[in-house]
């Protein structure tokens, strides 16, 4: 029945969506491991001056790597994928992915396209962000020498060449994302950390400081952004036009104020205090904020797998058979329980965790829930963005980035008297919780408004609220608070059902999603059983194809059928293996070439918007590519036999 479906789509799909999502947050928190030795290297060798010395730096390049090639990134990334990075969207701003019944022969070109363009893209932000860093670095060593003097012109030209290095990065690791090539994206996330902190500790090692630190980053990244390119090399054809320009740049002109707003708010607070306090207290802060967000790189390997799934088939089968509002709200809630529990986390483990910096940054523990409360307001805005579905919502989007500007100047006015770190934390706070409630008011006077679920979100921040507070407010010291700190974590999901935020009807449900993470034996087995049971000529079929992944016109021959009729049989093969109705359908030949498609995902997406076109359920699409790739993972098994 519908109900039924809907239920299983939406299984099915948070199990994919979180499947995807941990692979993502695991190359999202490559920063913990590194960044924890980053911390611990750094604030040994710097005191905490010299760090918010460094801090000031880094923010000031990190204004310039998001102005490198503003504009033609996302526009890039719009252009040949419909999503970009920074605009986080998944609109129909790329090519259009359906075909007419009879046009597959189109899906090649398209492919091509879409690798001409990304090369263009690339050469373009190259060439750009060389010339806008060639003028910030003749512009900021003139004003440094003629300001300050000394050897401070080095250090603005190491920045600015770390700012170079992260410019191309930022481009080139956007494309395995893009690709839904997860894994490989995690991968390249370990990269850079790894390279930048070996070069970190070798330059502090030797005396360099500050400036060796600097020239680290940039080196470590600019080998990153070489791998980056290496692993992706396929995904690019060098035949840059002309007109390439003007596509790509209408594609991303409409988010460069949202970029501007964006690199304000990821970098006042560092700048104000640079101003406002002492390099100690940016230290200080900048401390709390890179521990901070260990737990929120969790949530944002989420956020990071929304819009590149979007166009995957179960989550077009999970919008059709729940409704696409609905679906959003679902998707929504899974995010905002996920960040609410990684939120409770950090704030019991802040005295444990500042001790990974020296001990004299131990006053920064009272920072770091503060700051991670913060960040977790603006993972449910850019949330709250995903799931909503007005026709200017990017537009309020962009809006709301500037607005945020507002509430932070004005708390920060009113607390920084009061403590300068703590005033610009909590003001922070204030504005992503500000700009989230405004952007969930203009959904709901929307005409298709997001159904969000707020009575079940509103009784887990209660509990939430409760669990911390007890703790906080107890009189406990030492190892009894730690004690009633892990014993109150532990309470934390029990009362979200007790009090109904988790409803018992969905335990299941969460079970399989979260179960999903975990290798099961007992798949494979019961898979290799229903192989042995299934018709010979099925079965030999599947081996030949998705097992053994040989050739279809070669199976065809060995088979001695047509290459069409040797398709069908595999996906026919396919359906016993994921314990589905073997029904054979017109379109099951069709359906093998999509499954055994090894090419980029705009040409998969663009066969799989073909196959729903001619009435393919993009549930069956999911369930047969995930029995494909358990049928390739069987490659251990014997191999397969041609008939005789």
């Amino acid at each position: 029945g519908g109900g039924e479906n809907e239920g299983r789509a939406m299984a099915l799909y948070g199990q994919t969506m979180t499947r995807v999502g941990a692979i993502f947050a695991l190359g999202l928190v490559s920063v913990v491991p590194f960044g924890v030795l980053s911390i611990a290297i750094t604030t040994r060798f710097l005191d905490p001056g010299e760090f918010g010395q460094m801090a000031l730096l880094f923010a000031i390049a990190s204004v310039i790597t998001m102005f490198c090639g503003v504009g033609f990134v996302q526009g890039t990334m719009i252009a040949v994928y419909g999503i970009s990075d920074d605009a986080d969207d998944g609109g129909d701003d790329g090519f259009d992915l359906t075909l007419e019944e009879g046009q597959a022969s189109e899906i090649e070109a398209r492919s091509e396209e879409q690798k001409r363009l990304l090369g263009s893209g690339l050469l373009i932000v190259t060439v750009t962000t060389t010339i806008l860093c060639l003028l910030v670095a003749a512009i900021g060593t003139g004003v440094a020498l003629a300001v300050f003097g000394g050897d401070w012109w080095i250090s603005i030209l190491l920045m600015v060449a770390s700012a170079w290095a992260g410019g191309l990065w930022r481009m080139m690791h956007q494309v395995p994302r893009m690709e839904r090539q997860a894994v490989r994206w995690a991968w390249l996330q370990w990269v850079r950390p790894a390279l930048v902190v070996a070069g970190s500790l070798a330059a502090l090692a030797a005396g360099l400081g500050i400036d060796g630190v600097l020239m680290a980053t940039a080196v470590g990244t600019l080998l990153a952004t070489g791998v980056a390119y290496f692993v992706s090399r396929r995904s690019f054809r060098f035949d840059p036009r002309r007109e390439d320009i003007a596509v790509i740049w209408r594609a991303g002109r409409a988010w460069v104020p949202l970029i501007f707003a964006v690199a304000l708010q990821t970098n006042v607070s560092v700048l104000l205090l640079g101003i406002l306090a002492t390099p100690a207290s940016v230290g200080l802060f900048q401390v709390a904020t890179r521990i901070a967000q260990f737990p929120i790189y969790f949530a944002d390997g989420f956020v990071t797998a929304w819009p590149a799934m979007e166009r995957s088939p179960i989550s077009l089968a999970a919008k059709e058979h729940k409704g696409v509002r609905e679906y959003s709200a679902a998707v929504f809630t899974l995010l905002a329980l996920t960040t609410l529990g990684l939120l409770v986390a950090i704030c019991f483990a802040a005295d444990t965790l500042i001790r990974i910096a020296a001990p004299a940054y131990r006053e920064a523990a009272a920072l770091i829930p503060i700051v991670a409360a913060a960040g977790a307001a603006h993972v449910a805005f850019r949330g709250v963005f995903r799931a909503t579905g007005s026709a200017y919502r990017r537009y309020w989007y962009t809006f709301l980035h500037l607005v945020w500007i507002v509430p932070y100047t004005a708390v920060a006015a009113l607390l920084i008297p009061l403590g300068a770190s703590y005033g610009v934390a909590i003001a922070q706070l204030a504005a992503g919780i500000f700009i989230a409630v405004c952007f969930v008011l203009v959904d709901r006077r929307s005409a298709n408004p997001t159904p969000f679920e707020w009575r079940r979100l509103g009784l887990a921040f209660l509990v939430a609220v409760l669990c911390v507070g007890a703790v906080q407010l107890s009189p406990l010291e030492g190892p009894a608070r730690a004690a009633a700190s892990l014993a109150a974590f532990v309470a934390f999901p029990l009362l979200l059902l007790a009090a109904g935020a988790v409803p018992a009807s969905e335990i299941p449900t969460v079970r399989a999603i979260f179960g999903s993470l975990l290798p099961s034996r007992g798949s494979r087995a019961e898979a290799r059983r229903r192989l042995e049971q299934m018709p010979e000529h099925e079965r030999q079929a599947l081996l030949l194809l998705a097992v053994q992944r040989c050739k279809p016109e070669e199976a065809a021959v060995w088979l001695r059928v047509s290459e069409p009729v040797a398709l069908a049989r595999m996906v026919r093969g396919l359906r016993g293996l994921a314990g589905e109705d073997a029904i054979a359908t017109p379109y099951d030949h069709e359906i093998g070439r999509y499954v055994l498609s090894q090419g980029a995902t705009i040409e998969r997406d663009v066969l799989a918007g073909h196959l729903r076109s001619v009435g393919v359920n993009p549930l069956d699409l999911h369930l047969l590519d995930d029995a494909a790739g358990l049928a390739n993972r069987m490659r251990r098994g014997s191999p397969a036999e041609p008939m005789a």
